[in-house]
Order: structure tokens, then sequence, then C-alpha cells
């Protein structure tokens, strides 16, 4: 229970409606009408945060009861409640994580659903029960039990429409605007797991994230993926980390040295230093494929066939790899290591076993 707030206190009686305030601020509004209809609209619109009120009624969490006059007259067992409404209540983020964002706006909805499922649980055990006085004949508890279960009905009508009223974030704006790329990298550090942003994609070793808006998805190693909540893309992630990277070194080092051979054949001389994004340009030449295969991706493919330890080719000839003081100027490629640290690769040479 939450602190008393003015027990009781009947606050309108008009129309037909009185509207009490009751004694804790978890169950806030009572609505109680000779129309059930009507009686749930008053619920609703109390439910909406634009309804004038009380002060704390603008950020508290509330939830709106309603019951109909027969049901005050005790037609049905005392505490029947027509329809139940509880305006979405988001609870408390992680620390960084946006209070606003589409992480809470699911856990909300999502509560919202929970409490429209057991309306509808307790309809269809309503529905059993007359379907079982209507084939035995117990015909006083089949009137009973059709009673409850066009109460239950109601009260699930009335639940969906919460539900639906409860998931009010635009998602189109919120992927394309770069809010959900912040609010991925803040549930990954609120995890534990290290992702960074590098031109149009999520590093997360070994995977690469890249956010569709357009279609409403996320992109994963270039699988289209439509579950969006960021607790789940981040729990995703991180279990990948756990699984081997499905990467072959040998095929990928024959291809980084076929490249390679075709830029050094220009430098005129043996075992030139070569700049990596100028082998990638070379391995991308096709029209589209820069796209299909984009620089982070082979950040990614270099860093893997570093891990692991593959370094001579077929001809004999090995790989070498070069920093200097390329590290921090033009041409450098990044990606996301292992340990969670950032991984950076400049220039290459293939030699001559001597």
């Amino acid at each position: 229970p939450g602190p008393a707030v003015q027990p009781h206190r009947t606050l309108v009686h008009q129309h037909g409606f009185t509207l009490t305030l009751t004694a804790h601020l978890d169950l806030g509004y009572c609505v109680k009408g000779p129309d059930a209809e009507m009686a749930t609209r008053v619920a609703l619109a109390l439910n909406s945060p634009r309804t004038s009120g009380p002060a704390w009624a603008a950020t508290a969490p509330y939830a709106v009861t309603v019951v109909p006059a027969d049901l005050l007259r005790g037609r049905t067992a005392s505490g029947t409640t027509l329809a139940s409404s509880r305006r979405a209540h988001r609870p408390p983020g992680r620390s960084g994580v946006q209070e606003n964002g589409l992480e809470v706006a699911l856990a909300a909805t999502q509560e919202q659903v929970d409490t429209a499922l057991r309306s509808a649980a307790a309809a269809s055990r309503e529905l059993k029960k007359a379907r079982v006085g209507a084939a035995g004949g117990q015909v006083r508890d089949l009137r009973k039990a059709l009673e409850a279960a066009v109460v239950a009905s109601e009260e699930l009508a009335g639940a969906a429409k919460q539900a639906q009223a409860s998931y009010d974030l635009d998602e189109s704006v919120h992927l394309s605007s770069g809010e959900y790329v912040k609010e991925l990298l803040a549930e990954a550090a609120a995890q534990g797991v290290s992702m960074f942003e590098e031109d149009d994609r999520l590093l997360c070793y070994p995977s690469l994230l890249r956010v569709l808006p357009g279609d409403a998805a996320i992109e994963v190693d270039r699988k289209r993926e439509r579950r969006l909540r960021p607790s789940v893309v981040v729990a995703a992630l991180a279990a990948a980390q756990n699984r081997p990277p499905r990467f072959k070194a040998e095929p990928f080092l024959e291809s980084l040295a076929g490249a390679y051979a075709l830029l050094a054949e220009r430098e005129g001389k043996p075992d030139p230093v070569l700049r990596l994004d100028a082998v990638w340009s070379v391995l991308t030449l096709l029209p589209g494929q820069a796209r299909e295969y984009s620089r982070p991706e082979f950040a990614r493919d270099l860093y893997l066939l570093d891990l692991s330890g593959v370094t001579r080719t077929k001809s004999g000839r090995t790989l070498r790899w070069h920093a200097s003081t390329g590290t921090r100027g033009a041409g450098v490629l990044t990606t996301v290591a292992k340990t969670g640290q950032r991984q950076r690769y400049w220039g290459v040479s293939f030699t001559s076993s001597r």
C-alpha cells in the first residue's frame, strides 16, 4: 500500500456517478454509476495523463475501478469489478537506460497485456462453468456463470483497450532519429556488454548490427531481425559472444593476399606495406559490393583472422600486420575485440618465405 491520501473522500457526484478517492495511491479513483458502458468511459478518461485532478494524479500510477449500480445492490459478490484500468506504469529503468525509450514502453505494454490475459482466463473459466451447467441442466449455476462471464468479458474488453493505449511510442521516429541506437548502447552498458558505434553500424564482437528504420527491423550479421526490444537484442548479442564465430580464416587470407598482389604490382618494389582500406577497395570493385561487404565487416574479419593465428598462404607467403603512424590517421579500420576493447588495423604486407 502507498501513503494515505484523503481516504474515501467523495470528489464528484453528478450525472449518476460518484468519484471517490481511495485510501492509497496504488488504488486511486473509484467510479460508481448506473450505466456500465458510460462508467467505463469515465474510468478510461480519468486514466489519461491530461485529465485534471489532484496534483499527484499527473505522475503517480493509479487504478480505476468501475462498479455498475446493479453490482452495488448486491446482485453479485462484494468486490466484483466490471473494469479495472491502471495507467501504464513504466518501471524505473536501469542506470543509463532511457526512461522514454522502447524498452520501457514495451515493458509497460507487456504489463497491460498480462492484465488482459488474466481477464481472458477469467472469462474462459466462467464460460466453461456455463457449459457444464447447460450440459447438465444446473440452471442456477448456469445463470450465475453466464452473468460472471459477461462481467469478465467486459473487463477483458477494457483491459485490451488499455493495453492498446499504453503503447504510445512512434517506433519509426525512434529508430530513424538515432535514439534507438543510443538506447541499445545504454542497454549494452547496463548488461556489461561492450558495444561501439562505427559508421552506420554497431560493433559488438563478433556481431555487426545495423538499424533499418524503414522496415522496423535490425540487421545482425546480414540477417533480418524484427525483435527490437533492447534487452532482448543485447542478450542475443551477448549469447553470440559465447559461441565460436562462423569464420573460415584460410579462404579469407587467400582473398586478402590476392587483392594485395594486385595493388603491390603498382608499387615497383618487393613486399610493400599497403593500407588495408585500399585492399578493401579492390575486394569490393564490383558494383554494389561495397554495400554488400562494408568496411566494418572487413575490419571484423581482419580481427577474426588475426585472432585465428593463420598467416601463411597456400603459395607460402606470410601475412604481416603494420600499424605505423597510420593507426591515428586516415585509412584506419576499427572493430571491437573479444575483450571489449577497440581494435584498429591500418596496413599489411605479404612476404616470401626465406
